[in-house]
This record gives structure tokens, sequence and C-alpha cells, in this order.
């Protein structure tokens, strides 16, 4: 309401499938990838580390080199224009495969909402704006 106060738009916000399978949260972006999407504002969060006991642990300007694999391979994932739509669907699908996948999200639930909102948009994502590593400002 306090974006378009005149109620002018429509609001879908992604959250999470209950199974917090990665295929059921992509399968949602395809189907919202096939709505009308002018006048639509599809909103979603989470965060590309959620691993809290880390994050609280790690000293003040060293960079968490762990972190940055992973933030490495979710930039190049969404972003790289060389990937064909099934490589960055598998890739996404397997992220638990990617370097310190585990370590960066214990619990998955900070960035499946992500993979659905992946397919929403018809150009590769990019996701370097603003961009902080633990340790290290980016």
């Amino acid at each position: 309401m306090l974006m378009y106060p005149n109620t002018d738009i429509s609001c879908i916000q992604i959250s999470l499938h209950q199974s917090l399978r990665p295929l059921a949260h992509l399968q949602l972006g395809q189907a919202l990838a096939a709505l009308d999407q002018e006048g639509l504002l599809i909103l979603g969060s989470g965060f590309s580390f959620h691993n809290m006991q880390a994050f609280f642990r790690q000293g003040a300007g060293i960079p968490d080199v762990k972190n940055m694999a992973f933030e490495t391979w979710l930039k190049e994932t969404l972003s790289h224009s060389d990937l064909s739509v099934t490589e960055r669907w598998e890739s996404l699908l397997n992220w638990e495969r990617a370097p310190n996948a585990r370590y960066c999200h214990p619990r998955e639930e900070h960035l499946l909402p992500l993979l659905g909102l992946l397919w929403c948009s018809s150009t590769p994502l990019c996701t370097s704006r603003n961009r902080h590593s633990i340790g290290q400002a980016g």
C-alpha cells in the first residue's frame, strides 16, 4: 500500500513451498512467467548467505573465502549469458553441489525464493548491485 497507494498495480509475494524442494520453486517461477506481467509486481526476499553462526564468528575485515566462492557461483549462475536455460535450471536445481553451499545455507529457506523469481525474468539476472560479502565490502 505504501509503494503504490493508488492500488493500481497487482502484487504477488513469493514465499516458500512447504516441501523446500528446489524443483517446486523453479516450477512456481515458470508458472508466474506465463502471466501477463504488465502492471504486476512480483516480490521475493532472501539472502545469498544465511549461516548465522559463521556470520557472527567472522572477524571484521577478514574475507570469508567460503562465502565468496558460493557468491561467485551464484552470480555466475544467475547472470552468465553463456549458460543455456537448461544449464541454468540444472545448476539451480542442484544448488547444494555449489561450492560451500551448505556452509552458506545450512537451511535453504533464504535461497529458495530466488529460484522462483529467476524464471519470472526473460533475461539473466544480475546480482552485483550493492553487494557485500561477509568481512569485505563489495
